[in-house]
């Protein structure tokens, strides 16, 4: 699989071409998404002469979209052609200039070898940047990814709103979980594979921390398959974004997946689900409003590409507005929470918990010194996760490419604006961060 080298990559692709996950097998594309959705006013009939002005398509601050030099809109411009045909104008969220920074960065970083960055509002789902590099086609939206320990956030939630873990409880990290070790299986830690060291006792903060894989082992063996599963699709994992262009739903590993795939579940495949392995695999965009959600303490927004339609006369026609699309607290939760002081405070404590760690995750100095490497004189505080490790690899393709850096985070961290994902499919090193650091960087200095 070769790549040509630093060429602006397509945005926002119409691909017929899906490259399934990271993984071993293959996912179905989701079929597309209505040009608009029911929201907006339906557009007029197009008029049968040609003296009707064809719409523009422009990003959110109003620039026009050149489609000759930027042929990957065309998948947008299909989307929205209705509206476009009728002489509207149609603006999106995706703004331009962030865009392109995110291609160059993209192709500075990767040179030939693949990747995809998407950068999300967190406080309303919309897409910022939808940046994809390499050969093949739209990997922001139609690739799949294995999200190794950028999942932990999602098996802790479900622990600690499932009351299996308090913040503060222990579990002790030994090297080697060994519960079903009679049973000939016993899975490392990363840390025990990497020298035969251990993380000792850990707490939830600490555990998403260092990315203790003994810690998620122990939850997801108390959780079970069947409640894991429930909360990652309640995080927007393996379901559909909400985007108007074709995406690929990704899968969740539960049950059902076996069962369709004639596969009998073991209590390894729910140890390795927990750490974020087995069959759960994820586009860069699921990902990127997955983080936004961990942002938003649970509340998940659509990620509709269509900021607003405005007519031949001027007159805004359509405006978007955010639509929540999943809460990760229960309705009786969300009574309890405004009723009751103490279930407040809980909820806080356990969304503290996880926000502290992902903080450690790439600023503490002990730990991580090679993450706060990066992040240590950042103008804003970034809360994060980084994989450790190769991460599986890409079909179709028979050379199997490893996937070597995966990033996401929020920033700033204590009232977060933006969520960013980043793949670097064959990059070593710290590639997937420092491709984030430097697009925030842009992203606060434009916004500032």
């Amino acid at each position: 699989m070769k790549a040509m080298k630093h060429v602006l990559p397509l945005l926002l692709t119409l691909s017929l071409l899906l490259l399934p996950a990271c993984g071993t097998r293959s996912v179905p594309a989701a079929s597309p998404s209505p040009a608009v959705s029911a929201r907006p006013e339906p557009a007029p009939t197009a008029s049968p002469t040609p003296t009707v002005t064809p719409g523009r398509l422009l990003d959110r601050t109003g620039q026009a979209l050149d489609l000759p030099r930027y042929a990957g809109l065309t998948g947008a411009e299909e989307a929205f052609a209705h509206y476009l045909q009728s002489g509207y104008d149609v603006s999106l969220t995706i703004d331009l200039a962030l865009q392109q920074q995110a291609q160059t960065l993209l192709a500075e970083t990767l040179g030939d070898s693949g990747g995809a960055v998407v950068m999300v509002e967190v406080k309303t789902g919309a897409p910022l940047v939808i940046a994809s590099h390499g050969q093949g086609g739209n990997r922001a939206l139609l690739s799949t990814y294995q999200p190794r320990n950028l999942f932990l956030p999602c098996t802790a939630i479900a622990a600690l709103d499932s009351n299996i873990i308090t913040p503060e409880d222990q579990i002790c990290c030994e090297g080697v979980f060994e519960r079903y070790k009679a049973d000939g299986y016993a899975p490392a830690c990363w840390i025990w594979t990497a020298g035969e060291l251990t993380h000792g006792n850990e707490n939830m903060t600490t555990a998403l921390r260092d990315s203790c894989d003994c810690y998620f082992y122990a939850l997801g063996n108390d959780l079970g398959i069947y409640q894991l599963a429930l909360y990652t699709e309640a995080l927007g994992l393996g379901q559909p974004t909400g985007i108007e262009l074709p995406e690929n739903i990704g899968r969740v590993a539960s049950l059902q997946t076996a069962k369709d795939e004639g596969l009998e579940w073991r209590i390894g495949d729910t140890l390795e689900a927990a750490a974020g392995r087995n069959d759960n695999a994820f586009t860069p965009l699921q990902m990127a409003e997955y983080c936004a959600a961990i942002a938003n303490k649970g509340l998940r927004y659509s990620a509709s590409i269509l900021g607003s339609i405005t007519d031949r006369d001027g007159n805004t026609r359509y405006t978007r507005q955010p639509q929540i699309t999943g809460n990760i607290m229960s309705e009786k939760e969300q009574e309890l929470a405004a009723l009751l002081e103490k279930w407040k405070d809980l909820l806080e404590a356990n969304w503290a918990a996880i926000h502290q760690g992902m903080y450690a995750a790439l600023n503490d100095w002990s730990m991580n010194d090679n993450n706060a490497h990066i992040w240590q004189d950042c103008p804003w505080q970034v809360a994060g996760m980084v994989n450790r490790s190769p991460v599986g690899s890409h079909a179709p393709y028979e050379d199997q490419v490893p996937c070597r850096g995966l990033f996401m985070g929020f920033a700033p961290y204590e009232d977060p604006q933006v969520a960013v994902f980043v793949v670097a499919e064959e990059a070593e090193g710290d590639a997937s961060q420092q491709v984030a650091r430097q697009l925030l960087d842009f992203y606060i200095k434009k916004s500032t």
